[in-house]
Parts: C-alpha cells; sequence; structure tokens
C-alpha cells in the first residue's frame, strides 16, 4: 500500500509540475521538481549505506558463528580451533 502510493507520488509530481508551468508557475515547478530530486537522491544514499551495514552485521554474525564452530566440538577440546582476529 505505501510502496504504491510512493510511486504514484514520484511518477504524479513532474505531471503536476508540467502543469503548473503551464498555467505559469515555471519558476516554482523547477524548484519543486529539484527539491524532489535531491530528497530521492538523499533516500537512496541511505538505503545503498543501510543495506551495506546489514551486509556488514551479517558477514560478523557468520563469522562469530563460524569460530565457535559446530555444536559437537564445543565440548572436546582437542578439537578447539584458536580463535582468529
Amino acid at each position: 500500500m505505501v510502496n504504491r502510493l510512493l510511486w504514484n507520488l514520484m511518477l504524479g509530481a513532474p505531471l503536476v509540475a508540467m502543469l503548473a508551468a503551464a498555467v505559469g508557475y515555471l519558476a516554482t515547478a523547477q524548484a519543486l521538481l529539484a527539491r524532489l530530486e535531491t530528497s530521492v537522491a538523499i533516500w537512496f544514499l541511505l538505503l545503498v549505506v543501510y543495506h551495506i551495514i546489514r551486509r556488514w552485521m551479517l558477514i560478523q554474525r557468520r563469522r562469530l558463528a563460524f569460530d565457535r564452530g559446530p555444536p559437537s566440538s564445543r565440548g572436546n577440546s582437542r578439537s578447539a580451533r584458536p580463535r582468529r582476529r
């Protein structure tokens, strides 16, 4: 629902700007579209940063699980591996 609403707003903004420019509000339409473009660029950058951090956390979780080893080797001191740093 929210996704569809956002897409409709993103696709409708240039149409509203074209209508505003046709009526005589060219400078206002250009300013609003420039701010919309900046907002979309910032949101995209934040989305990329979010997914990079999420991927890094997943890799760290897997590394910790690998360092702990399988559950069967926890009680056996001979099969313990040295910890990586």
